[in-house]
């Protein structure tokens, strides 16, 4: 396990900073540029962070590398035509997919295959467990941005639903009245599409251990991947949720620290 922040560490650290800000990273080593911008998710064209982001964005395509690589959070997806408006209804790493597009920079998306962090969490926790936590986070997402272009919860957690049994790694349908069922289950609630705490309280690493081993096993790829594009001399844009930046700050000091320290004789 590298060098990262524990969910309670993560938590004093929010509880300590300017809430609704992004938490920016900010590297110059070697020839090479590394930001991290740790984003507030959310998708209001009128948010203080954007303005932060056009200026960390400005800096990075200054800078005098031409080797450079975009690192977006999540599996967005980003039609050619889209306008930057249209990206930003999406949120942060679809504006951000928009942008490397403009500046004709490769877009990555450091995320593990579905099925793969299925099976991580088989191993570790029962599939109402898991299919909670996917639900709950799906759904908090919907909530705080995706709502704005799909008002329906129903049709946008079949949705969810439907991409799960596509993974075809369950060892039985899930439906949604399943997910429901689990959900209920692990927050002692039905589904309330304007109880936001409970959706919260699942897709938070620090109220419940299975977002906890999802974010361990994704935060692992994303360092592995910072780690691989830095080796090969690459100019960095990492656009993440604020919690992956506060939590891998340690694991990106000590990747430089260990690359600026003189070899040993």
């Amino acid at each position: 396990m590298r060098k990262m922040l524990t969910p309670q560490q993560v938590q004093k650290v929010y509880e300590d900073r300017e809430p609704d800000k992004p938490y920016v990273i900010e590297h110059e080593f070697e020839g090479k540029l590394l930001v991290f911008f740790g984003s507030v998710h959310n998708n209001d064209p009128q948010h203080v962070q954007w303005q932060e982001l056009e200026k960390y964005w400005s800096k990075f395509l200054a800078h005098p590398n031409k080797r450079k690589v975009v690192l977006v959070e999540g599996h967005a997806k980003l039609s050619a035509s889209a306008t930057k408006e249209q990206a930003l209804e999406r949120g942060e790493s679809t504006l951000g997919i928009w942008m490397a597009r403009q500046a004709n920079i490769a877009v990555n998306s450091p995320e593990p295959d579905r099925v793969r962090e299925v099976y991580f969490l088989r191993d570790r926790f029962s599939t109402d467990q898991i299919l909670a936590y996917y639900f709950g986070r799906q759904m908090h997402q919907w909530y705080r941005q995706d709502r704005k272009i799909s008002p329906d919860w129903r049709l946008y957690a079949e949705d969810l639903t439907n991409h799960l049994n596509e993974l075809r790694c369950w060892d039985e349908q899930i439906t949604l009245d399943k997910a429901l069922a689990a959900y209920k289950q692990e927050t002692g609630k039905d589904f309330e599409p304007e109880d936001y705490a409970s959706m919260y309280a699942l897709s938070d690493p620090y109220q419940y251990e299975v977002s906890a081993a999802s974010g361990d096993f994704r935060d692992e790829l994303l360092m592995e991947k910072i780690k691989k594009m830095f080796e090969m001399g690459n100019d960095l844009f990492i656009i993440f949720g604020s919690g992956h930046a506060i939590k891998l700050e340690p694991a990106i000091k000590e990747l430089i620290s260990n690359k600026q320290s003189p070899p040993q004789r």
